[in-house]
């Protein structure tokens, strides 16, 4: 017992790894608050372009010498824009959107890389991830960030599961669709945008979509999806530390291999089986509604 405290405690006494803990809880947490609205509403494509679409952003302020989560922010933005003005028409819709956005700006990114010559080490981790390079202030955008999206979820939560799941229902309500899928869509970009720096492309898309479709073959119910989302993509992060500590292997590529086994167990073993979940938002939720 006392050797299995040890090996989970030793790598607490380095900085870089306290700091690496934090933040891949931080976003862990966050990427399952806003993860199940992306794997209901089929938004999966849309999250892993944005990771991409961000990255011609984060080169160009490499380029200009300027913070790069800044431009990170900027090119969200911009992404969020041109694919919500994109889908509006209907001769293109929402994949061909996302498509036609994605292949332009990556392709974008290299091409900046080729004409600025960018040779910087934080392009490279935007890429593939940096998490024992998270640094103080990391954690406190991640901190931020979680903060702002509880607060926006506490605030629009049932606007956004009946725009989400019954548009029709919603517009009949009188609920802003169109307003509440672009806060939706912009949830989604500012978890992309803190997480691409530290975390990576590839380690961004797993967390915001494979904890919360591990958690939805649990359960149906939207608040216990995302706590459950959450935990999961806080404990992939942490096993997956606390294993690179040991083993001389990327931290990003090995949280990923755990979250997809975790997703792999759960199709087998859990309620659904191998067979998929099919939600009722208004069902699923009776137990969240007030008394």
């Amino acid at each position: 017992m006392s050797n299995a405290l040890t090996l989970l405690t030793e790598p607490l006494q380095y900085p870089f790894m306290r700091y690496g803990l934090l933040e891949v809880m931080l976003l862990g947490v966050a990427s399952g608050l806003v993860g199940v609205f992306v794997v209901q509403r089929q938004l999966t494509f849309f999250s892993h372009a944005l990771a991409h679409t961000i990255f011609p952003a984060v080169v160009l302020a490499a380029a200009l010498r300027l913070d790069l989560t800044v431009g990170a922010a900027v090119g969200a933005a911009l992404t969020v824009a041109m694919i919500f003005g994109l889908q509006r028409r209907t001769d293109v819709g929402h994949s061909g959107a996302v498509g036609v956005v994605l292949i332009a700006l990556f392709a974008l990114g290299v091409v900046l890389i080729g004409l600025y010559r960018v040779r910087s080490p934080d392009v490279g981790a935007s890429l593939v991830g940096n998490v024992l390079g998270a640094s103080p202030g990391d954690v406190l955008l991640s901190a931020g960030l979680l903060a702002g999206l509880a607060i926006l979820l506490r605030l629009l939560f049932w606007p956004l599961v009946f725009s989400s799941f019954d548009p029709g229902a919603a517009k009949g309500l009188g609920l802003p669709v169109g307003l509440l899928d672009l806060v939706l869509l912009a949830m989604v970009a500012s978890t992309a945008t803190v997480s691409v720096r530290v975390a990576g492309v590839i380690l961004t898309t797993a967390l915001i979509v494979v904890p919360a479709a591990t958690a939805l073959r649990w359960t149906r119910r939207i608040r216990p999806a995302m706590l459950l989302a959450g935990a999961i993509g806080a404990g992939a992060g942490i096993a997956g530390l606390t294993i690179a500590y040991y083993v001389p292997i990327a931290p990003s590529a090995v949280m990923v291999l755990i979250l997809t086994g975790a997703f792999a167990v759960s199709v087998t073993l859990g309620p659904g089986g191998l067979r998929p979940v099919r939600f009722n938002p208004v069902l699923a939720s009776r137990a969240d509604l007030p008394h």
